[in-house]
């Protein structure tokens, strides 16, 4: 199952709240307006039709909220324990890694976001999307709501392959916790795209406040 999508009344890349990575590091602001309007105050309107090719990969350690679970029921998706190991999660994405789908979407659990923004990074031409959310005191992206069209996977086939071998002192090979970094930097040097944001606030909630394990949050102040 796929779906074949419209999105009345916002169309991406023109919206301001769509801006390329490296034109965010030089200052791009949050988007204009109130959700669910554009601008002369009418409302959008969403409309999900099957069929197409993409696929919303959600590996979950923990139940994902009826909001999330709402807004999935709209689009194709795969949920996943991942609970198992550390390295369970890098497993799953290696695999869509390399499927044959047009746009594969990471979700992850504690990420909640409305239709319209999943929606948005599906009609987006840009390769390579992210939707931004706030975290610890900043605002960033990582793999909590990420789109990758097949052209940018395909640029770095062995991504996971690179990512593989990658620890640190805190973070053995393989573990959950720095897929999005590595996989940024590699994507960024190896597959001539910038990631392309997509900053609603009012479209996306992440539920978690802390890093979700010990080995690498900050020493208490």
């Amino acid at each position: 199952m796929a779906c074949e999508r419209v999105l009345r009344s916002r169309q991406c890349p023109s919206s301001r709240s769509c801006v390329d990575d490296r034109s965010r590091r030089s200052g791009s602001g949050r988007p204009q307006g109130r959700p669910g309007a554009d601008g002369d105050g009418r409302s959008e309107t969403l409309q999900i039709q099957c069929g197409g090719s993409q696929i919303i990969v959600v590996g979950w350690t923990k139940p994902l909220s009826t909001e999330t679970l709402a807004t999935l029921s709209l689009f194709p998706h795969q949920l996943t324990d991942v609970s198992g190991s550390d390295d369970a999660y890098f497993e799953l994405l290696r695999s869509w890694w390399v499927s044959s789908e047009e746009d594969v979407i990471t979700l992850e659990h504690d990420i909640e976001p409305q239709p319209q923004l999943i929606q948005e990074l599906l009609d987006c031409h840009r390769p390579w999307c992210a939707a931004l959310y706030d975290f610890e005191n900043r605002h960033l992206f990582g793999l909590g709501l990420t789109k990758f069209n097949r052209v940018v996977r395909a640029s770095v086939p062995d991504l996971f392959e690179q990512i593989a071998p990658i620890a640190n002192e805190n973070h053995p090979p393989k573990h959950w916790c720095t897929l999005d970094a590595h996989s940024q930097n590699i994507l960024h040097m190896q597959s001539g795209h910038a990631a392309h944001l997509h900053d609603h606030p009012e479209w996306i909630k992440h539920t978690s406040t802390i890093r979700g394990h010990v080995g690498c949050r900050p020493a208490p102040s």
